[in-house]
């Protein structure tokens, strides 16, 4: 019945306009998830850099070093403290 008062090519003007308007807004909302994602990875990735930052620190204020000779084939282990200002490191 519409198509009688339209016609073929109007209603098919008319739903390749919904349709494309429905994929400018999908669009559209996948660009903002998108980007909403990639402030999400960037965060993320600044976490990263300053756990990464903490485990460097931490490997150099704390060095092992292999003990070699006769008590280390003992299974000896050995702590060496620093002293400064009264204070052991």
């Amino acid at each position: 019945m519409l198509g009688r008062f339209i016609g073929a090519r109007g209603l098919t003007f008319g739903a390749t306009v919904v349709v494309l308007i429905g994929l400018v807004s999908w669009n559209l909302l996948l660009q903002k998830q998108v980007q909403d994602l990639q402030g999400e990875v960037r965060s993320a990735q600044g976490q990263v850099d300053d756990l990464q930052a903490q485990v460097k620190d931490a490997q150099a204020q704390a060095r092992t070093i292999q003990l070699g000779g006769t008590w280390a084939d003992q299974g000896a282990n050995a702590e060496v403290a620093s002293l400064s200002d009264d204070r052991s490191f």
